[in-house]
């Protein structure tokens, strides 16, 4: 699914442009993971149906944010599934983005707090994959939003960490935002494929020419300020934004990740009442764009706030009249 990628001229998010350069991304990813394992997988080759990746078309998992299952018993003797959920990210500024809460509105989470082993975040532009092992990056995320909360309550610097508002026509997003060397070096369980390494860059290229084909006709309509920039690959066209000295895996690193199946999701789902609680702390201390900062504004005053446990008032009982002696 992508994830808060591309922005129209009033800092709200353009979901329906972020959809498309999914739409075209996710089944060449497949592909892509499909041909780095098909050494391991001689009997599946003639088949691009029977590989390791298998997309998921059933509704109700796609809406619990599953988007892909690997099947790992292929690979070994005695194996399981793993669930992996895509993210596609178009921004050249290496920020990740660790969504908090998807839709505010609906009380919806983000994935770090959701039942998935795994998350693929994937930047077009540049071929670069991060691979995480949400059991343990979720306890770390949990940890770190605590302690920009209070940091920002001291008013003390919280850089390269912050929480950002991503604000769209009727809700927004909260996200933990940080820039990728920092999230390798900080997170546990955070892994780095450059996919540019290993895989030709006209097959990593086919999403962005057909997304900016779909952007061409869709501009026609647009006025010449509010038009959305084409995107495009910057390997090896232009210098990688990527530090070459951030650690790296090989393929067969990865593999090996992956046949361990992740680690062991212990944490609980957040409550109700907890969602409204991490929207409250979200609103009060996101950051914004300068462009979109009146709209956050704007929807945190129209959202229906859940009535939490502490916002009920107080009731002063009268005394109880105290009986005199006869």
């Amino acid at each position: 699914m992508a994830t808060g990628v591309i922005t129209n001229a009033d800092g709200t998010a353009s979901f329906h442009q972020s959809s498309e350069i999914e739409k075209h991304t996710t089944p060449m990813l497949v592909k892509v993971f499909n041909q780095l394992f098909e050494e391991e997988l001689p009997d599946y080759r003639r088949n691009a149906n029977q590989g390791v990746c298998e997309l998921i078309t059933d509704t109700s998992r796609q809406l619990q944010g599953y988007d892909l299952f690997l099947h790992l018993k292929k690979l070994l003797p005695v194996g399981s599934v793993c669930t992996v959920d895509f993210k596609i990210d178009t921004y050249l500024s290496r920020n990740i983005f660790l969504e908090l809460i998807s839709q505010c509105k609906a009380a919806k989470l983000g994935y770090p707090f959701k039942h998935m082993q795994w998350v693929f975040y994937y930047f077009v532009q540049s071929g670069d994959m991060f691979l995480m092992d949400m059991a343990q990056v979720t306890p770390w995320v949990q940890a770190k939003i605590r302690r920009i909360i209070g940091h920002q309550k001291t008013g003390r610097e919280t850089h390269p960490f912050s929480i950002a508002g991503t604000p769209n026509l009727t809700y927004q997003s909260f996200n933990l935002s940080v820039r990728d060397a920092a999230l390798l070096k900080e997170c546990p369980g955070v892994y780095l494929l450059r996919l540019c390494d290993h895989v030709s860059h006209d097959i990593l290229r086919e999403p962005i020419l057909t997304y900016n084909l779909y952007l061409k006709k869709e501009n026609l309509s647009r006025a010449a300020n509010k038009q959305i920039p084409p995107l495009k690959f910057v390997v090896p066209v232009e210098p990688c934004h990527l530090d070459s000295r951030l650690p790296k895996q090989s393929v067969a690193q990865v593999k090996e990740l992956l046949l361990k199946g992740g680690g062991e999701l212990q944490h609980a789902l957040p409550c109700r009442d907890d969602i409204e609680r991490l929207t409250r702390k979200c609103e009060e201390y996101a950051f914004y764009r300068p462009t979109s900062r009146d709209r956050g504004a704007k929807l945190r005053k129209e959202r229906t706030h859940w009535v939490l446990p502490e916002d009920a008032p107080v009731l002063s009982l009268p005394a109880t009249p105290v009986a005199r002696a006869a």
